[in-house]
């Protein structure tokens, strides 16, 4: 089988419309883009998706497939090759669907009303209906079908629902579980009852895989050599419904390898704190699948213009992409409703002016697997496994968003790969193996305070020198009273306005343990503890946070400032001086992200803010490292020696660089250095 894309280029994909009203002149319009802009794939939607009903009645289907092979055949004499992107189960009309589509079974909240205008996801209607779609979508023999990333629940968190709560969905558990359940009682015993909250999760993946199979099973009917791929949605939710994204992969049955497109962060940039931590989507799916895997990252606009997200962004996206080895960048550059790929010009300026800078990325992306800094820690058995009583849905959904915008925003470099120091947020520590955590603790870690409890619960509070109690009331401020972890910053105030009043823990610290911050009430009057280090009887170097890091950032501005980055920098330092290998010290606000194999360190630096900067100060903690044997990407994507930018502010006790070079805002600036045989001597 002809692999879908080829493996020495960066590889563009227009992802759009093709109207069937103006199927002429957009046609010719996508034919001139592609040879103006070097796009030699294009993936057309089935419908206009923002302008029709969520679900295409079979006619429909089939006039839509019409169009499609109609300009696969005009695409292919352009040497243009072309996939379908699906979709079964989206929300984007508005208007109830009962009198378009024919179910017995709608989905349905948690307080029983229905959403019109998406299927029951058990209705046997639509396995009828899937069969026949995915037959006529794949008749028209494209190279492969994406379905979107509505394959899940999508009522989700909405009115605090967890999956469907129809009718069927009752009556099918409740066979299952041999117990009578009602929407009140479910509901209930969801955020209570830890051995129910477990089946229900599982009951709604194996649906899942089930719709994936029926999908996968109709392609290949047709066309065994057809790939079935999946755009994957918000990986933070997924735990909570059974989707752990590898096994939707395999049930999608891939004809070589599993097909991803996997999130690649906010469709906008209008709040520009979310970029850095939206990353985390493509991060962690990348880690996940490692290699075993094809993937086409995506790259959104909403609505598709520089009114909502600037180029510099859209370029930033696509190097970040490439940086994670994946050279697909889809590319939604106009609405799905048909309008013209150059709606927006500049972006036939962007891709074709950093054609050049993008194969320098892929061809100097570091080698997978070797990504440094501090290491996240998740498992999507969480939900599962966690006794909590909660009040909301969301409150089992993964806190890594928010963990990435934390340390990302505050400049330290975040990975999933194995490394020395080690963040541990939510309910994960429910979940991980004794063996695991007794390893974990042997190391360095650093917990939040549900972490902390849960280490707790499962009998590890001598090992990580606390054992959280109640929550804290009354607190006012956050006082830094370490020097020696606040630097300047020693006497100086974190508010916590921001902080949900349930949102601290009394950690009870062991004796020994320090004490360098503490919670104060409004009178300054210490009522708590703050963060607190302990070191444990196996060598283990644990650093405890009062808070509960929640999956929503409503309380992230008080964990990121100076004193908090300072903070942080100390304590990683104390576990290991390695554990940050690169940091930027000025000017601040700047993202860092780096690998190193082995034979050479790769260092990306974007600047976060609006303020320019004409140099950077960066300290390097692994090893004495030389500027000669340092390079830097160009515009062109040529690597070019950063001996003409350096200067060494290096002491015999710490390598620090000045660099001559101007950042702009989301424009990031590469570095390699290679770890030749007289870095390593003097590393040693």
């Amino acid at each position: 089988m002809k692999e879908l894309f080829e493996q020495d280029r960066v590889n563009y994909i227009l992802r759009t419309y093709l109207p069937t009203w103006n199927y002429e002149q957009r046609i010719e319009e996508i034919v001139r883009f592609c040879h103006e802009t070097d796009t030699r794939h294009v993936m057309l939607f089935t419908d206009a998706q923002h302008m029709v009903w969520n679900q295409l009645t079979l006619d429909e289907a089939e006039h839509e497939a019409a169009g499609i092979a109609r300009a696969m055949k005009r695409l292919t004499e352009e040497n243009i090759r072309v996939g379908i992107n699906s979709s079964y189960n989206q929300m984007q009309s508005r208007w109830d669907h009962r009198h378009h589509n024919d179910y017995d079974f709608w989905s349905t909240f948690a307080d029983g009303s229905c959403e019109y205008r998406i299927p029951c996801l058990l209705d046997p209607t639509l396995d009828i209906y899937l069969r026949k779609f995915y037959t006529i979508l794949a008749k028209t023999s494209p190279d492969y079908i994406y379905v979107d990333d509505d394959h899940r629940y999508m009522l989700l968190g909405q009115k605090n629902t967890w999956g469907c709560f129809c009718e069927l969905h009752l009556r099918k558990f409740s066979e299952l579980t041999a117990h009578e359940w009602t929407i009140e009682t479910l509901n209930a015993a969801l955020f209570n009852d830890q051995a129910v909250r477990s089946r229900w999760i599982d009951f709604l993946g194996r649906r899942l895989e089930e719709i994936a199979g029926i999908i996968s099973s109709a392609v290949h009917a047709v066309n065994p050599e057809i790939e079935v791929g999946m755009m994957t949605p918000c990986a933070h939710m997924l735990p909570v419904m059974g989707h752990n994204i590898a096994n939707m992969a395999s049930a999608f049955q891939p004809v070589v390898k599993p097909l991803v497109r996997p999130c690649i962060g906010p469709y906008s940039d209008r709040d520009r704190r979310q970029i850095i931590p939206g990353l985390f989507y493509m991060e962690f799916t990348g880690h996940l699948l490692g290699d075993n895997a094809v993937y086409t990252p995506e790259i959104e606009t909403t609505p598709f213009s520089r009114f909502s997200k600037s180029m510099t962004t859209v370029r930033f996206h696509i190097t970040q992409g490439l940086l994670n080895r994946m050279n697909n960048p889809a590319l939604s550059l106009c609405g799905y409703v048909g309008d013209s790929p150059y709606f927006e010009p500049s972006f036939v300026d962007l891709l074709t002016r950093s054609r050049g800078f993008f194969e320098g990325v892929r061809a100097n992306a570091p080698v997978r697997g070797s990504r440094k800094g501090i290491q996240l820690l998740w498992d999507f058995n969480a939900p599962k496994a966690s006794p909590r009583t909660v009040d909301s849905v969301s409150d089992f959904y993964w806190p890594a968003f928010v963990v990435h915008d934390i340390l990302g925003n505050s400049g330290f470099s975040c990975t999933y790969d194995e490394v020395p120091v080690k963040f541990l947020a939510g309910d994960t520590a429910y979940a991980l193996p004794e063996e695991r955590i007794e390893e974990l603790l042997k190391s360095n870690l650093m917990l939040d305070a549900t972490a902390a409890r849960a280490l707790a619960e499962r009998g590890f509070a001598g090992m990580i020198g606390v054992a959280p109690g109640d929550k804290v009331t009354g607190f006012g401020c956050e006082e830094c009273v370490s020097e020696n972890y606040f630097g300047t910053y020693a006497g100086s105030y974190l508010p916590l306005l921001a902080v949900p009043a349930d949102g601290i823990f009394n950690l009870n610290p062991a004796a020994g343990a320090a004490e360098i911050s503490v919670i104060v009430d409004h009178n300054r009057k210490r009522i708590a503890p703050g963060v607190v280090l302990s070191e444990n009887k196996s060598g283990g170097k644990i650093a405890t946070l009062p808070y509960a890091i929640g999956s929503t950032d409503s309380h992230l501005p008080h964990l990121i400032c100076y004193q908090r980055q300072f903070m942080f920098r100390r304590i990683f330092d104390w576990m290991n001086p390695e554990s940050v290998p690169v940091f930027l010290e000025h000017p601040s606000d700047f993202a860092v992200q780096c690998w190193d194999d082995g034979k050479r360190l790769t260092c990306c630096f974007t600047n976060l803010s609006y303020d320019d900067a004409d140099h950077i100060i960066i300290k390097f903690n692994a090893g004495v490292l030389l500027i000669p044997d340092a390079s830097f990407m160009t515009e062109d994507g040529n690597m070019a020696s950063l001996s003409s930018l350096a200067e060494d502010l290096s002491s015999s006790v710490e390598t620090r660089w000045r660099i001559r070079k101007s950042c702009h805002i989301f424009t990031p600036f590469i570095i390699v250095i290679e770890k030749s045989k007289k870095n390593a001597d003097n590393a040693l």
